[in-house]
């Protein structure tokens, strides 16, 4: 098949052969995705004149598909060399929109293909984009893949399983159409691609031959002419919807493509030294990840460029060798407002609330939440505020202490939190709802990562005595351990705040020492008060009530508020002599009944008894709780003043009590224990 082009020979002659190269890097990849060569192109425009006749063919060893000029010619230019050599002589530049996602479609329809997300995307491109934020040029390789990874994109997880089904169904039908393959990193993408070619180019050929067209340039899901075409008339002839498209033009000031891929490239990925890792986002609505070598070079292998030598290359084969890559010598979750170290890289994003720009509104049903939260009283409720206004003020500073809201459901606990969440943003994913804390202690605590509120729901008492320490570790401690699956563990500063939500009488052990629980029984004053949730839950829809709390906790004064000086109130006291270990009682009332031996070793009078004898002694009173006598022996001797001795006449080891030493000890763990013994002497 043969065409005759018209350039504008004039521009021919101004174009600077010198800058040809650069021309051609800064152009847009040539759709086959094969490298441009400059040389080639340079010989080819040297032979060019005002008109052209090019012959076209199929590809070698293929009879049917896309049709490549056999002769040098306007297709074989990029667009914008192409663009700079038609001005003025009323070529236009005709494409089918979105061209093989909507070949695809028709295929499918045509043969009752289920295509549902194909249809979407190709009615409407924009809005899938946006909405999923997604790009055609990720959208047109993602096509093009066997396994494309999908970014864990809502979208392109449905899409990917929807186009695996529809490329086998396709290339089961139109076998025929495939002459060979020898790509075998992706053979059933590379059978489809060479099946929407030929249907491509059935529509190219239909139009050309409908219009008679003598001067088309055939740009595969496209064409240029000079002959004037109503848009209406060629998706009447072919189904499809057709654009007209500017041509690029020649910009001798814009980069080299590897700077323009390494610009686009960069925007969501960088490295950090120590330790060595690379990070990854989707873009900047998402969280950077860690990433594994292969699936760093997976993820940027749509960006490449071609270099000096004509060779197509991926970016990742310069980039890691540019010393000019974007590097960060670690990285760090730090909310620190005033953070600021242009060598370390921030893994946290500001509140979603600091970007509200809204009015002040009343927000007396949030005080009322408080008020009910704290049980009316007010110690309780300031210290609530305080403590929330502490997490907006200071999220850098971890409090070391944990609320614990006992109460009734309907209370309003949990919106306690969504109010919290709303205020820091649900994609900053700062707060974990956490069900099983077995989460939170068990081999994997990817639940800790970039957090900055945990949430443990309906906590019970047994699981409070189980994982006394652990709790305790993981509010006070400095830093959290983080471990993922297949990742390398992490060590994160401790910015967590914890709060504990139940209705069981001892959700935790508290102990009479205790510096780190805040107990409080929540109210019932809004239980089933329909009107009341309902207008609060309006209100947290408004940006204006979200704002106009942040700005109140925000404001508040808290200079003097210590997170650590909590209150004793009832609750907690409550709690606290419940939580009195039974056998710590049983041993102050065991010297008014048992009979012991007392023997004076090293000047200090010793009160002995054999371990079985005293615990049989303890099996026997009302504080036994079913503890095992090897438990037993370790908390006594756990006490203060309590250790084991040898005593001449006895063939077993003696529990040893220094009665002064631990009674001084039980005063602190159980405060009545000293008061009656001064009232007894």
């Amino acid at each position: 098949m043969k065409f005759t082009e018209y350039i504008n020979y004039e521009n021919l002659q101004k174009l600077n052969f010198t800058n040809l190269d650069f021309i051609i890097e800064n152009s847009s990849k040539c759709k086959t995705d094969k490298p441009w060569s400059s040389k080639y192109i340079s010989k080819g425009l040297k032979n060019m004149k005002k008109e052209n006749i090019i012959t076209y063919k199929y590809g070698k060893e293929y009879s049917s598909g896309r049709m490549y000029c056999v002769t040098f010619g306007l297709q074989a230019c990029p667009s914008s060399v192409r663009g700079y050599l038609t001005e003025g002589t009323g070529y236009k530049d005709y494409d089918i929109k979105n061209a093989h996602y909507s070949i695809l479609l028709n295929l499918c329809n045509n043969a009752n293909i289920n295509s549902k997300y194909v249809k979407q995307y190709v009615e409407n491109r924009e809005g899938v984009l946006s909405k999923y934020n997604l790009s055609k040029k990720l959208l047109l390789t993602f096509l093009n893949l066997d396994n494309p990874n999908n970014y864990d994109n809502e979208f392109l997880i449905l899409l990917g399983n929807e186009l695996k089904s529809i490329k086998q169904q396709i290339i089961s039908l139109h076998f025929n159409k495939i002459s060979k393959t020898d790509n075998k990193k992706n053979p059933i993408s590379s059978q489809v691609s060479q099946i929407l070619g030929y249907f491509e180019n059935e529509t190219l050929m239909k139009i050309v031959k409908t219009y008679k067209l003598t001067d088309a340039v055939l740009i595969f899901d496209g064409f240029m002419t000079r002959t004037e075409l109503p848009l209406e008339s060629l998706k009447e002839l072919t189904g499809y919807d057709y654009v007209t498209k500017p041509f690029e033009p020649i910009d001798m000031t814009s980069l080299d493509e590897y700077s323009n891929q390494k610009i686009e490239m960069e925007q969501n990925n960088f490295i950090s030294l120590e330790p060595f890792t690379r990070w990854s986002r989707i873009n900047d609505k998402y969280d950077y990840v860690q990433q594994s070598k292969t699936d760093f070079e997976d993820r940027n292998a749509i960006y490449q460029y071609i270099n000096s030598n004509d060779q197509l290359l991926p970016i990742m084969s310069r980039w890691l060798g540019d010393p000019s890559k974007r590097t960060f010598d670690t990285t760090v979750f730090n909310p620190d407002p005033n953070f600021d170290n242009p060598r370390i890289y921030n893994l946290f994003k500001p509140f979603v609330v600091n970007s509200f720009e809204k009015n002040l509104v009343e927000i007396e049903d949030f005080h009322s939440l408080m008020k009910n939260l704290a049980g009316g009283v007010p110690e309780n409720e300031e210290y609530l505020l305080n403590y929330l206004s502490h997490l907006f003020q200071y999220p850098h500073q971890n409090p070391q202490t944990c609320l614990v809201l006992k109460g009734k459901q309907g209370n309003g606990k949990d919106t306690l939190t969504e109010i919290i969440n709303k205020l820091m943003g649900y994609k900053n994913n700062y707060l974990a709802k956490i069900a099983d804390i077995n989460k939170v202690v068990g081999n994997f605590t990817d639940c800790l990562d970039k957090k900055l509120v945990i949430q443990l729901n309906e906590m019970s008492g047994n699981d409070g005595v189980k994982f006394q320490n652990r709790l305790k570790d993981l509010i006070t401690s400095e830093n959290n351990l983080v471990r993922k699956l297949y990742q390398n563990t992490q060590t994160q500063t401790n910015y967590i705040r914890w709060i504990i939500f139940s209705n069981t009488i001892t959700p935790v052990v508290v102990e009479i020492t205790d510096r780190r629980f805040f107990i409080c029984e929540t109210g019932d004053d809004n239980l089933g008060n329909t009107v009341y949730w309902n207008r609060l839950y309006n209100h947290l829809k408004n940006e204006d009530y979200l704002y106009s709390i942040h700005k109140y906790l925000v404001e508040r004064d808290i200079e003097l508020f210590n997170p650590k000086v909590i209150p004793k109130n009832d609750d907690k006291i409550n709690l606290q002599y419940a939580n009195i270990n039974p056998i710590y009682k049983f041993i102050k009332e065991t010297f008014d009944t048992q009979k012991w031996i007392i023997k004076t070793i090293k000047g200090i009078e010793f009160h002995l008894i054999k371990s079985s004898d005293l615990y049989w002694e303890y099996q026997d009173s009302e504080d036994f709780r079913d503890e095992k006598e090897k438990l037993f022996r370790k908390i006594i001797l756990n006490l203060k003043g309590v250790s084991q001795k040898r005593v001449k006449g006895y063939s077993v080891n003696m529990i040893a009590i220094d009665k002064q030493l631990l009674f001084r000890d039980l005063s602190l763990l159980v405060p009545e224990i000293i008061e009656e013994e001064v009232d007894a002497s």
